[in-house]
């Protein structure tokens, strides 16, 4: 269970969640075109939190139990990228948020392991 993050990644976005580092500035999210949904599980002691995210093929080692995008991926994707449409536009939005907290967070992202440990990748065409 990868819990601790050692590379910056954005999950509650539309594209792909990896932050890549530009020619000396500071890093940006990666601007290649999302194909895979997985979770991200970022986790402290006093709070554990579950995204579901997106990412290109390059970045998709940075997602856990990855998988290429469903309709209702494409669904929840379209509407993250309205929402981030409305926030450029200053007009009202909604913020995007983790799919699960606490235990439940946990719960999720080891059921989602298993799933993915459960299904082989040429099997199922499921990652590159």
């Amino acid at each position: 269970m990868n819990q601790q993050r050692r590379e910056p990644f954005y999950a509650g976005g539309s594209g792909c969640g990896a932050m890549v580092s530009g020619s000396g500035g500071p890093p940006s999210r990666c601007t290649g075109g999302a194909t895979y949904a997985g979770l991200v599980m970022f986790a402290t002691e006093r709070r554990q939190e579950v995204w579901l995210s997106f990412a290109c093929e390059q970045h998709v080692d940075r997602l856990d139990a990855p998988r290429r995008m469903l309709p209702r991926d494409q669904a929840v994707r379209d509407e993250r990228r309205r929402n981030e449409q409305a926030a450029r536009s200053a007009r009202p939005y909604t913020q995007p948020k983790p799919l699960a907290l606490g235990r439940e967070a946990r719960e999720l992202h080891a059921k989602a392991l298993r799933w993915a440990a459960a299904h082989t990748e040429a099997e199922e065409g499921l990652v590159p």
